[in-house]
């Protein structure tokens, strides 16, 4: 009974860890573990002090370490997302050439992405008006959640294929659905 109270607490606060807002969901997801484990008997705060109490230094390069590997994430990612930059600039680019070129490839850009997420594509083709407050939530959460970010990176990619996947398996069905529902709108009466 009592693992069954641990996986319902533990699920809420990692949901909107995951969903919604990353510090409320660990200090959520900590305080539910604080205070089942005592609740539970199992934990002594004056103990988990005096660790702590003596441990200082330890808990401090903790920290810094923690600190360091998430900016040097955030270096990797930014490369990485500049690179995307760069190449999604170029297919634009392309399509301008291919199209004739009927506008300065600047006026073409800016029309084409001026509504695309800025994580895709820059605001502008000119690093020095590229304004860094733009990206500094990004930037932050990859250097705070850097494990998050890390294991999105590598296995996000999966995930959504297996889920695109199932979607293509089903897309007949939702269309189905869609043209059932759309054909009881009759607007000629």
């Amino acid at each position: 009974m009592l693992w069954g109270l641990y996986d319902l607490v533990f699920l809420i606060p990692l949901f909107l860890f995951i969903t919604y807002d990353f510090v409320l969901g660990v200090l959520l997801l900590v305080g539910a573990y604080v205070g089942l484990t005592y609740l539970a008997g199992n934990l002594n705060l004056v103990e988990i002090g005096q660790w702590f109490g003596g441990h200082v230094s330890v808990i401090l390069y903790m920290i810094l370490a923690y600190v360091v590997i998430g900016i040097g994430w955030s270096f990797l990612k930014w490369k990485l997302l500049i690179r995307k930059f760069v190449r999604n600039i170029k297919e634009v680019h392309q399509v301008w050439i291919d199209h004739g070129k009927a506008f300065e490839f600047e006026e073409y850009y800016s029309r084409t992405k001026a509504y695309a997420p800025y994580t895709e594509y820059p605001r502008s083709i000119h690093a020095s008006e590229i304004r860094m407050s733009d990206y500094k939530a990004v930037i932050t959460e990859w250097i705070a959640f850097w494990w998050f970010s890390l294991i999105q990176t590598f296995f996000g990619e999966w995930v959504v294929i297996f889920f695109n996947g199932i979607y293509n398996l089903f897309v007949e069905v939702y269309a189905s659905m869609m043209k059932s529902e759309f054909n009881s709108l009759n607007f000629d009466k």
